[in-house]
C-alpha cells in the first residue's frame, strides 16, 4: 500500500521548508475489543514527499490513513495536518482526498455517479458536477 501525503496546498499559515505537513506523535489506536492496531507510532512527512506503508496485513497501514484523513479517533498522542488536527483540515482543505485500497465504488450508482459523488457531498450543483466528472 503506498499513499502520496503532501496535497495540501492552501494551510491556515505557510510552512517553513523543514516544517512537516502530516506529523504523527506518540500515537497508538485500541479498537473497543482489545485489539491494539498501532503504539507510540511517530512520523513526520514533508510536502511533496512520497512515502510507502510497508507490512503485513493487520499491522495498522490502513489505520495510520484513515487516522491521518480524519475518518477515526485515535486512542492517544497527536496527528496534525500542516498544524490543524486531521478534521479541521479535511473541512478547511478540500483538496485532500484518501484512496481506499479495497473497490469502493456504489454498484448501483453508474460510472459518473459514482465519480460524482465526492463533489455531491460537498454540494457541487448536478450541472456543475456532471460537467466537472464528464
Amino acid at each position: 500500500m503506498s499513499a502520496i501525503l503532501g496535497g495540501v496546498h492552501s494551510l491556515a499559515r505557510p510552512l517553513g521548508n523543514d516544517e512537516p505537513l502530516v506529523t504523527l506523535s506518540d500515537v497508538s489506536k485500541a479498537y473497543a475489543n482489545g485489539t491494539v492496531a498501532l503504539k507510540n507510532a511517530k512520523f513526520n512527512v514533508k510536502r511533496g514527499e512520497f512515502i510507502s506503508l510497508v507490512g503485513p496485513s493487520g499491522c495498522g497501514k490502513s489505520t495510520v490513513l484513515r487516522i491521518v484523513a480524519g475518518l477515526g479517533p485515535i486512542s492517544s498522542g497527536e496527528v496534525r495536518i500542516g498544524g490543524l488536527p486531521p478534521e479541521q483540515a479535511r473541512r478547511e482543505h478540500q483538496d485532500m482526498a484518501f484512496v481506499f485500497q479495497d473497490a469502493t465504488l456504489l454498484p448501483w450508482r453508474t460510472v459518473v455517479r459514482n465519480v460524482e459523488l465526492p463533489l455531491q457531498l460537498r454540494g457541487v450543483s448536478q450541472s456543475e458536477r456532471r460537467g466537472r466528472a464528464m
